[in-house]
């Protein structure tokens, strides 16, 4: 059997050491993240100056996550049976080819609405390809010890890379023409296929072992079983449906947000990259204070909390028209749903036996990334139906006026609910803290 990291000699050093091969592997999701901060400021905003109605850009920020949606499931249980490295290095290779097709289009002239839809959802499943991937082959390449410190490294260059530094290079390279950040992201993809080249050199294989408990003849039988997990444990049933409502909510901001900072706000390219990257602080804020707040008795508070904050922040920005108060409010809207989604983490882990967690993570992915498709497209819709009846600001704002209430209608109705299940479980799993799995 081949040497896994786990087997291997540590004896250069502690064994929570991250070597070489992990610091490739950070390289290419460095570069991957960057690519998707770049696409997710550049595609949006080449759809409103070629497309300029709120339904087609939200088509086209849906088409980008429509993958979550669809995908998340199979991919999860697809990773169990074939190289992780191998279904890393084809994503890569069709992202090089996508982000060199759509700069042809965009300076031929023939990036077409369902070309921008295509291109959307086709990138969309090379990200959940490649980022649940990355997350699988991290054992791989790091010892045991030392994959809470590997996954940490992942997840923060996923904030700064594509966040903090791909939104505001995606606006600054737009200045220089629609094409150009497309251009640049495919030259920069390229590099990716070489670190990832060097891997396939000096790590140890990643080929499943045939010989293992999963079968292929399984795999409806295990999304099934993992479904039903979700079902039958009740904290996990209400967490579900409380994911579900702020998934939709929030992606129906999302897929808006564009034209409303555009008309709403009246910014620019870079005013966009700069609430973008603010919105970006205020979930690294709210993922970092979720960890400190979420202690012991102050789960079920602290997640009751920050619903609150959403539900006002997201009415908030219904209302104003003021740039700098709408960048604040957004930063609490991003905050409050980055804390939710760490307490939701945190309490769905203690939650599920070990045997299930890869499917039912796989189950909450779908609900917190897939599901806010369909929420775009619905904010979308909504705009373009209120333009109907009203002007065009007002109509952007809907969105933003229906997450608020209906989350704050939520909040009244079945907020005591949420606050007796999370406490309840709480109570009920007491234990020394090395019992516990992370």
């Amino acid at each position: 059997m081949t040497e896994t990291p786990d087997q291997s000699d540590t004896s250069n050093g502690p064994s929570r050491r991250l070597g070489r091969p992990f610091w490739f592997l950070w390289s290419g999701m460095s570069l991957s993240n960057l690519g998707d901060g770049v696409a997710l400021i550049a595609l949006p905003w080449v759809t409103s100056q070629l497309y300029p109605d709120p339904l087609a850009v939200s088509a086209v920020a849906a088409a980008g996550r429509l993958p979550w949606l669809v995908f998340s499931l199979p991919v999860g249980v697809m990773l169990d049976r074939v190289s992780r490295l191998t279904v890393l290095q084809l994503a890569n290779y069709t992202r090089i080819g996508l982000w060199a097709l759509i700069a042809v289009l965009l300076l031929t002239g023939h990036a077409t609405l369902p070309v921008l839809v295509v291109v959307a959802f086709t990138m969309g499943a090379t990200e959940v390809l490649f980022d649940t991937g990355a997350e699988a082959y991290l054992p791989t390449v790091v010892h045991r010890d030392g994959l809470a410190t590997g996954y940490g490294h992942l997840r923060a260059s996923e904030i700064v890379a594509g966040d903090f530094a791909g939104r505001p290079i995606g606006g600054a390279l737009l200045g220089f023409g629609m094409a150009v950040p497309f251009a640049v992201t495919a030259l920069s993809t390229s590099v990716i296929a070489g670190l990832l080249a060097y891997l396939r050199r000096v790590a140890p294989s990643d080929r499943p072992d045939r010989t293992g408990t999963v079968e292929r003849s399984h795999v409806l039988a295990d999304l099934a079983a993992g479904l039903g997990m979700v079902w039958r444990e009740r904290v996990l049933r209400t967490l579900a449906e409380a994911s579900v409502l702020i998934s939709v909510l929030f992606g129906g901001m999302l897929g808006i947000q564009v034209l409303y900072a555009q008309v709403v706000l009246g910014t620019d390219a870079f005013a966009l990259a700069v609430l973008l990257t603010v919105s970006a602080g205020g979930a690294v804020v709210g993922s970092q204070l979720a960890g400190r707040v979420l202690v012991g008795a102050r789960v079920a508070p602290g997640l009751l909390g920050c619903l609150v904050c959403f539900a006002a922040s997201t009415a908030g920005l219904g209302f104003t028209g003021h740039y700098w108060l709408a960048v604040v409010l957004f930063a609490v809207a991003a905050g409050a749903v980055a804390f939710f989604n760490v307490g939701v983490l945190a309490l769905r882990q203690d939650a599920t036996p070990e045997e299930f967690r890869g499917r039912v993570g796989s189950v909450f992915r779908l609900l917190q990334w897939g599901l806010s498709a369909v929420g775009m497209l619905l904010g979308g819709a909504a705009a373009q139906v209120a333009e109907a009846y009203w002007d065009e600001s007002t109509a952007l704002r809907l969105p933003f006026l229906v997450a608020g209430v209906a989350y704050g209608a939520y909040l009244l109705l079945f907020g005591f609910r949420l606050y007796r299940d999370t406490a309840r479980h709480h109570g009920q799993t007491q234990r020394p803290t090395d019992e516990r799995s992370d």
